[in-house]
Protein backbone atom coordinates (compact mmCIF):
# COMPACT_ATOMS: atom_id res chain seq x y z
CA UNK A 1 0.00 0.00 0.00
CA UNK A 2 1.06 3.63 -0.99
CA UNK A 3 1.77 6.63 1.51
CA UNK A 4 2.34 8.65 -1.82
CA UNK A 5 -0.85 8.47 -3.68
CA UNK A 6 -1.93 10.91 -6.42
CA UNK A 7 -4.97 12.84 -6.80
CA UNK A 8 -6.20 15.74 -8.44
CA UNK A 9 -5.38 18.01 -4.98
CA UNK A 10 -1.51 17.62 -6.78
CA UNK A 11 -2.68 19.02 -10.35
CA UNK A 12 -1.44 22.09 -11.64
CA UNK A 13 -2.94 21.96 -14.70
CA UNK A 14 -0.42 21.66 -17.04
CA UNK A 15 0.09 18.47 -18.38
CA UNK A 16 3.61 18.00 -18.47
CA UNK A 17 4.07 18.79 -15.37
CA UNK A 18 1.31 17.01 -13.68
CA UNK A 19 2.85 13.60 -15.86
CA UNK A 20 6.25 14.53 -14.46
CA UNK A 21 4.93 15.01 -10.75
CA UNK A 22 3.26 11.34 -11.21
CA UNK A 23 6.35 10.02 -11.96
CA UNK A 24 8.34 11.34 -8.94
CA UNK A 25 5.36 9.64 -7.06
CA UNK A 26 6.09 6.69 -8.69
CA UNK A 27 9.68 6.58 -7.55
CA UNK A 28 8.55 7.44 -3.79
CA UNK A 29 6.39 4.15 -3.89
CA UNK A 30 9.60 2.55 -5.88
CA UNK A 31 11.23 3.24 -2.45
CA UNK A 32 8.60 2.37 -0.07
CA UNK A 33 8.09 -0.82 -2.06
CA UNK A 34 11.59 -1.88 -1.54
CA UNK A 35 11.44 -1.18 2.36
CA UNK A 36 8.67 -3.21 2.68
CA UNK A 37 10.39 -5.97 0.68
CA UNK A 38 13.43 -5.70 2.74
CA UNK A 39 15.73 -4.42 -0.60
CA UNK A 40 16.45 -1.18 1.33
CA UNK A 41 20.11 -0.84 0.10
CA UNK A 42 19.26 -1.32 -3.59
CA UNK A 43 15.88 0.37 -3.56
CA UNK A 44 17.35 3.24 -2.14
CA UNK A 45 20.34 3.66 -4.31
CA UNK A 46 18.59 3.12 -7.23
CA UNK A 47 15.85 5.94 -5.89
CA UNK A 48 18.34 8.20 -5.21
CA UNK A 49 19.78 7.51 -8.73
CA UNK A 50 17.01 8.27 -9.97
CA UNK A 51 15.25 11.02 -8.12
CA UNK A 52 18.46 13.27 -8.82
CA UNK A 53 18.46 13.13 -12.43
CA UNK A 54 14.58 13.11 -12.75
CA UNK A 55 14.26 16.06 -10.61
CA UNK A 56 17.04 18.31 -12.28
CA UNK A 57 15.38 17.42 -15.86
CA UNK A 58 11.91 18.42 -13.95
CA UNK A 59 12.82 21.51 -12.41
CA UNK A 60 14.82 22.58 -15.54
CA UNK A 61 11.31 22.35 -17.65
CA UNK A 62 9.54 23.89 -14.88
CA UNK A 63 11.98 26.62 -14.78
CA UNK A 64 12.41 27.14 -18.59
CA UNK A 65 8.74 27.58 -18.53
CA UNK A 66 8.88 30.28 -15.77
CA UNK A 67 11.10 32.58 -17.67
CA UNK A 68 9.59 32.05 -20.78
CA UNK A 69 6.82 33.32 -19.45
CA UNK A 70 8.03 35.98 -17.18
CA UNK A 71 6.60 34.00 -14.05
CA UNK A 72 6.96 37.03 -11.48
CA UNK A 73 7.94 34.55 -8.42
CA UNK A 74 10.65 33.01 -10.88
CA UNK A 75 13.78 33.95 -8.38
CA UNK A 76 11.87 32.79 -5.66
CA UNK A 77 10.59 29.26 -6.84
CA UNK A 78 14.38 28.41 -8.47
CA UNK A 79 16.06 29.12 -5.12
CA UNK A 80 13.38 26.64 -3.48
CA UNK A 81 14.11 24.07 -6.42
CA UNK A 82 17.62 24.54 -5.48
CA UNK A 83 17.43 23.97 -1.57
CA UNK A 84 15.28 20.70 -2.29
CA UNK A 85 18.44 19.56 -4.70
CA UNK A 86 20.35 20.11 -2.07
CA UNK A 87 18.80 18.39 0.37
CA UNK A 88 18.81 15.18 -1.94
CA UNK A 89 22.01 15.31 -2.92
CA UNK A 90 23.02 15.17 0.97
CA UNK A 91 21.18 12.60 1.48
CA UNK A 92 23.04 10.86 -1.64
CA UNK A 93 26.24 11.76 -0.27
CA UNK A 94 25.50 10.08 2.83
CA UNK A 95 24.11 7.52 1.75
CA UNK A 96 27.46 6.74 -0.84
CA UNK A 97 29.68 7.60 2.07
CA UNK A 98 28.41 5.31 4.75
CA UNK A 99 25.16 3.79 4.48
CA UNK A 100 23.79 4.85 7.71
CA UNK A 101 21.30 6.68 6.31
CA UNK A 102 18.03 6.51 8.21
CA UNK A 103 15.54 4.88 5.46
CA UNK A 104 12.51 6.40 7.64
CA UNK A 105 13.79 10.25 7.36
CA UNK A 106 14.58 10.32 3.72
CA UNK A 107 11.06 8.83 2.91
CA UNK A 108 9.47 11.19 5.47
CA UNK A 109 11.82 14.11 3.83
CA UNK A 110 10.62 13.03 0.01
CA UNK A 111 6.93 12.65 0.96
CA UNK A 112 6.66 16.00 2.77
CA UNK A 113 9.03 17.91 0.34
CA UNK A 114 6.72 16.20 -2.62
CA UNK A 115 3.31 17.36 -1.30
CA UNK A 116 4.35 20.32 -0.05
CA UNK A 117 6.13 21.60 -2.85
CA UNK A 118 3.31 21.01 -5.48
CA UNK A 119 0.29 22.44 -2.94
CA UNK A 120 2.50 25.23 -2.11
CA UNK A 121 4.98 26.25 -4.58
CA UNK A 122 3.74 24.68 -8.01
CA UNK A 123 0.27 25.53 -7.42
CA UNK A 124 1.32 28.96 -7.64
CA UNK A 125 2.44 28.96 -10.95
CA UNK A 126 -0.22 27.14 -12.56
CA UNK A 127 -3.22 30.51 -13.25
CA UNK A 128 0.02 32.38 -14.60
CA UNK A 129 1.58 28.92 -16.64
CA UNK A 130 -1.33 27.01 -17.53
CA UNK A 131 -2.88 29.44 -20.32
CA UNK A 132 0.23 29.89 -21.95
CA UNK A 133 2.11 26.02 -21.85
Amino acid sequence: MSLVVWDDSYCTGIKTFDEQHQVLFGLIDNLLAGVAENREHETVSNTLDALLEYTKDHFAAEEKEMLAHAYPDYEEHKKEHQKLLNNVVAYYVKFRADDTLSTADLVRFLIDWLQNHIHEMDKKYAPHLAPKV
